[in-house]
């Protein structure tokens, strides 16, 4: 792979960290500040699919030097209100993101989701197929195609609904609610499925726009539309259909933020749930020794254990508390020297003090 020789190691790291184990050392992925490349350029970027690939190669190419375990990837995901869009929302980049309006406003606007198409009739659906014919023809052998991020029925029915109207229907009319979100689960198994249909997959498994790995037809989902609601309701109402995209995957995983770490015994319940990807909302969450009997629960479970956003300086306290087994880290820096010093010591084993 032109972007990253030693490929063959880094899949060997995930594969060993998939089963809860460790090959030569704890999978390590470092990002770092791109002056030349901000998040408006990736919104702009999206405005076509030539620039987008072009975005995603240009990537690529700034951390080839970068001996980390990412897996390069030119990513299909087109940000948060992608699913939106293909149930019939508006879709607009800036920001680094995506947006959508709400297109749910009553009970009536259900069959409308109902009749949704997930082939080239649909007209997101089509603009999709064409983008992953391209990537997959113009990333080979440089690097891997990632499949978009579909978030999870939760977020998607949040988009659709609305944020406030979907908290006032939880507490107001539940049983609409569970409706919506049931419908919005489907649509995003459905659109998985045509993912691992269209995008290549690599060495047996699949890459994310995190430049994880992960084995067999698998990704990650996601909900944050929880963040707001107690174990009880999110239990009564979300757990199901966290537990129907967990199925619909060989090696599921959830992406959660801090802000969410007392909901990690309820994700933990989610039959078949490999991993737990925790990600660090800085001040708008909890710090991490708030978050760490949490990250701790998850290893005590056997599950993975993925930190997102903690930088080295953070996490080294804590190291020593956690087992190098299943356990990935996805830290930050200003820099590409500091990128390669951090990975230079991690390799050495400066970092790695566990458990």
């Amino acid at each position: 792979m032109l972007y990253k020789p030693g490929i063959a190691k880094i899949i060997e790291r995930h594969k060993a960290f998939w089963t809860g184990d460790i090959l030569d050392r704890v999978p390590l992925r470092v990002r770092f500040t791109l002056d030349s490349m901000h998040d408006s350029q990736w919104s702009d970027a999206l405005q076509s699919i030539e620039s987008h690939f072009s975005y995603w190669d240009r990537y690529a190419q700034l951390r080839a030097d970068l001996e980390d375990d990412e897996v390069p990837a030119a990513n299909l995901d087109m940000g948060p209100a992608f699913m939106p869009a293909v149930m019939g929302g508006r879709i607009s980049f800036s920001g680094g993101t995506s947006w959508s309006e709400p297109i749910i406003h009553s009970k009536d606007d259900l069959p409308r989701l109902r009749s949704v198409r997930f082939d080239n009739t649909n007209p997101v659906i089509a603009q999709y197929l064409e983008r992953a014919a391209y990537f997959s023809e113009h990333s080979r052998g440089k690097m891997a195609v990632g499949v978009a991020m579909l978030t999870g029925g939760g977020d998607i029915s949040g988009f659709l609904r609305g944020l406030t109207e979907s908290y006032t229907d939880m507490a107001e009319d539940p049983k609409w609610f569970r409706q919506l979100l049931e419908i919005c689960t489907d649509a995003w198994i459905k659109m998985q499925r045509l993912q691992f249909q269209t995008a290549p997959s690599i060495s047996g498994g699949y890459c994310d726009n995190y430049g994880i790995w992960t084995p067999g037809k698998s990704t990650y989902f996601a909900n944050d539309l929880s963040t707001c609601v107690s174990a009880g309701t999110y239990r009564s109402l979300m757990f199901e259909q966290d537990s129907r995209m967990a199925a619909a995957l060989d090696c599921p995983w959830i992406h959660t933020h801090s802000i969410q770490a007392r909901l990690i015994p309820q994700f933990l319940d989610v039959p078949r749930i490999r991993g737990i990807h925790i990600v660090n909302d800085g001040s708008s969450g909890p710090g991490l020794d708030e978050v760490f009997p949490y990250a701790q629960l998850v290893q005590k479970w056997g599950k993975c254990l993925l930190l997102r956003k903690y930088s080295m300086e953070e996490l080294m306290p804590y190291l020593p508390r956690l087992s190098p087994k299943g356990l990935m880290i996805d830290t930050q820096c200003g820099s590409l020297s500091q990128a390669k010093s951090i990975v230079k010591d991690f390799t050495a084993g400066q970092f790695m003090k566990f458990a």
